[in-house]
């Protein structure tokens, strides 16, 4: 995340000899916002001092880049075509070609992509399974008449999980 930018910069000064890889967890910014940071050529140089930097989806991978190349000289990138099974139409974060390794002062750096998601089959299959529905009759029956709101969410205290339910409950 954000809050490790720069680590990967620490790490190759003091020692060149490890291999690093980043996989740098929210979305990546394009340049125009990116390049605002007071800091950004120190943050952009730690992560080109990784030998692999990954990101979710091939925009990200392509801001990364961008930004890189409005700061450094950066050649050549190298670019793939997106695997179909990326590919969204109509998607605000569309890319059809994604970049996957690049050089930085004599450094070889590849830029990986390995979206993260669910498996919403696996998941539609076990709703839909007889455990699922026998479970699902025994809740109904404690309940009554007591409605039921389910949410699923990480409980990580950077997510607000306090701010979360006392904004629910302003609702209710």
């Amino acid at each position: 995340d954000h809050n490790l930018w720069l680590v990967p910069g620490y790490l190759r000064k003091m020692r060149p000899d490890l291999r690093i890889a980043f996989f740098h967890h929210p979305p990546f910014p394009a340049a125009d916002a990116f390049n605002v940071l007071p800091w950004r050529k120190e943050i952009i140089e730690s992560l080109l001092a990784c030998d692999d930097v990954g990101f979710h989806i091939p925009r990200y991978a392509a801001n990364f880049v961008s930004v890189a190349r409005s700061l450094f000289d950066v050649d050549p990138v190298t670019r793939e075509p997106v695997p179909e099974k990326w590919m969204s139409e109509g998607s605000a974060l569309m890319e059809r070609t994604m970049p996957v390794h690049l050089n930085f002062n004599g450094r070889d750096v590849s830029v990986s992509v390995t979206p993260v998601g669910v498996d919403v089959d696996y998941i539609e299959e076990n709703a839909r399974s007889g455990e699922a529905a026998k479970r699902t009759a025994q809740i109904h029956e404690e309940l009554g008449e007591t409605k039921l709101i389910l949410s699923v969410g990480r409980t990580d205290y950077t997510k607000g999980g306090i701010e979360q339910l006392a904004s629910f409950e302003r609702v209710l």
